[in-house]
């Protein structure tokens, strides 16, 4: 979105934006979500709206528990946060597939329906990445103690629970 439809929105009385960045990782949005996705585009917007961080409230949305999506590709998500200046707000939602949908019908046709007793999109996997997110989405950790923490988690979290 352009600086000059930012200002416009601004001026005409916006109080919130809210972006559904789901991941930041292109093929994901791609394959998964079915949504275009350039980075370079995503922060020049990030970065015209940050002007206005004090006047706007700015949300950006991340979606975890995504069978197709790596770990690699999840701490990809977790360090693009210390790209979105604050005050921010960091939503996160578990991917909750529904029976029906070309989604379900995916993740079952290739056997990666998510099996951690989920009911709906804010319960999530009991993994260190989720852990990490929610530290810093619902608890305001700071990003760079989280991604210290990331950085440990093989050591830290993964050998003292097996079977996540």
């Amino acid at each position: 979105m352009s600086e000059g439809k930012i200002a416009d929105l601004v001026r005409s009385g916006m109080t919130r934006f809210q972006i559904g960045i789901q991941s930041i990782n292109e093929e994901t949005n791609r394959s998964v979500y079915h949504r275009p996705f350039n980075r370079t585009r995503l922060l020049q917007t990030i970065k015209a709206m940050s002007k206005y961080r004090w006047k706007v409230q700015l949300m950006y949305d991340f979606i975890l528990d995504n069978p197709w999506e790596s770990d690699e590709s999840r701490l990809e998500s977790l360090r693009f946060l210390r790209h979105i200046p604050g005050p921010r707000t960091i939503n996160i939602f578990s991917l909750a597939v529904y029976p029906g949908t070309t989604l379900y019908r995916r993740a079952i046709e290739e056997g990666r329906l998510l099996t951690h007793g989920k009911d709906h999109m804010n319960d999530f996997a009991c993994t260190s990445i989720n852990t990490l997110f929610i530290l810093h989405a619902r608890y305001g950790g700071p990003i760079s103690i989280v991604l210290a923490l990331a950085r440990l988690r093989k050591v830290a979290w993964e050998s003292t629970r097996p079977g996540f």
